[in-house]
C-alpha cells in the first residue's frame, strides 16, 4: 500500500489565521512526536487570502491515517479551533 497524502485547505475567521496556524502548529509537532507513520506535516499560508491556510500531510498508509483521525492531539486540535473556522477542505491522494 502506498503513502496516503492529505491536501486541505482551513479557512479561519477573519483575522484569526495566525492563531489558527499556530495551534496548527502545536498540532504538527504533537503529531510528528507521537503518532507512528505520520511522514511529513507542511503548514502553508496563502498570498492572495487573508484567512487560507493549507495543509500537505503524509501517511505511511491508511493505518497510520487513521490513528491520527482517532488520537488525541486531532482532537485537542479540533477543540481549539471550534470557534476560530469558517471552513475546510480535504483531499485524500497518493502518488502516481
Amino acid at each position: 500500500m502506498s503513502e496516503l497524502i492529505i491536501v486541505g485547505t482551513i479557512c479561519a475567521i477573519a483575522g484569526e489565521r495566525d492563531r489558527v496556524a499556530l495551534l496548527l502548529q502545536e498540532h504538527r509537532e504533537r503529531c510528528l512526536r507521537t503518532e507512528e507513520g505520520t511522514v511529513s506535516f507542511q503548514i502553508l499560508t496563502a498570498d492572495e487570502n487573508d484567512n487560507d491556510i493549507f495543509v500537505h500531510e503524509v501517511y505511511r498508509d491508511d493505518e497510520a491515517f487513521n490513528r491520527h483521525l482517532n488520537g488525541p492531539s486531532l482532537r485537542q486540535w479540533q477543540s481549539d479551533v471550534a470557534n476560530l473556522l469558517s471552513g475546510f477542505t480535504l483531499h485524500q491522494a497518493r502518488t502516481v
